[in-house]
């Protein structure tokens, strides 16, 4: 995302369980620039047994910052989400940027846990 902040999403996960709660997050990622095109479509039908998560990293000011899902763990307390995030290598442009990751997973009522490694 390129609007320096001013989305107002936080680095962190936000999960869209339902129609109503994939159309809050979209919005907000798309209140400053669109950045989600019509590739991210959902339907009342994907929600019965799938969940999306949206994890985000912290605004960084430069480009060229990745974020990468490595595993995804299931346990009787939660679901660990672990992320790597990298730095760019050499000049990178200066620009404010907020990297984030969109992931489908089953349908979990357990607690979300992002462990990031790497920055």
């Amino acid at each position: 995302m390129f609007g320096a902040g001013e989305e107002g999403l936080n680095e962190g996960v936000l999960s869209a369980k339902n129609m109503e709660e994939f159309n809050a997050v979209v919005q907000q990622i798309n209140s400053i620039n669109k950045e989600i095109t019509d590739d991210l479509v959902a339907t009342t039908d994907f929600f019965k047994e799938s969940m999306l998560l949206f994890i985000f990293d912290k605004v960084r000011g430069s480009g060229g910052h990745t974020m990468e899902v490595i595993n995804i763990t299931h346990t009787s307390e939660a679901l660990v989400v672990s992320i790597k995030n990298t730095a760019p290598e050499g000049p990178a442009s200066t620009v404010m940027t907020q990297p984030f990751v969109v992931l489908k997973t089953a349908k979990s009522s357990l607690p979300i846990q992002v462990k990031v490694i790497g920055l």
